[in-house]
């Protein structure tokens, strides 16, 4: 049964259950159980309670913003503008087979930084980017494809193959310095030697 129990709540669908103030719950076997907030399930999710307070939350499918066919949780097709920030949870306990990333400044070096127009937009909207196809031969792990087959670039992990290009550079140089370094003490020796025969 759908159950509509808290003050002004609303509940639509089959064995949803809205029991917050002001709470609304849509889908099949969802509960929205906090005051103010709203549930949805895309699938059955029953046993499953939005329990807080000014919440929403969107179970069992993937949600959609300019398109009818999302293959992510969520897909926009169009521009996102936001303030605060992005954040990818990057604990070391969530982790393991921890690897050093080698060869950055090689990998860096394969790809290919363009500009481009979106097919079907307008000229003037230039954007600058990477192609998907040519990212995925040098680190596929950045790359996705969704059910269309259309591959995208997660441009985030693009950050920490560009912090381990700049360390190896860095290095690069340090060595190069020390070695420039060197070579001036010798010519200076040199140069004294050369001087004090003369």
């Amino acid at each position: 049964a759908t159950t509509a129990s808290g003050i002004s709540s609303t509940a639509m669908g089959h064995s949803t259950t809205a029991s917050g103030f002001l709470s609304t719950a849509m889908g099949r076997g969802i509960e929205a159980g906090g005051d103010y907030s709203v549930a949805i399930a895309l699938s059955d999710q029953s046993g499953t309670a939005v329990t807080q307070d000014n919440a929403m939350s969107i179970m069992g499918g993937n949600v959609g913003i300019g398109t009818t066919s999302p293959g992510y949780a969520l897909h926009v097709v169009g521009d996102i503008a936001y303030t605060g920030s992005i954040s990818d949870i990057s604990d070391v306990r969530l982790k393991e087979n921890i690897a050093p990333l080698e060869n950055s400044v090689e990998k860096v070096s394969c790809l290919k930084g363009i500009y481009f127009n979106n097919k079907g937009e307008s000229p003037e909207k230039r954007e600058v980017g990477v192609i998907a196809q040519d990212v995925e031969k040098v680190l596929p792990e950045l790359v996705s494809m969704d059910r269309e087959g259309y591959k995208s670039v997660d441009y985030t992990k693009l950050t920490p193959v560009l912090i381990e290009a700049v360390k190896e550079l860095k290095s690069e140089n340090d060595e190069l310095r020390e070695q420039n370094k060197r070579l001036e003490l010798r010519l200076s020796a040199l140069e004294d030697a050369i001087g004090k025969e003369l």
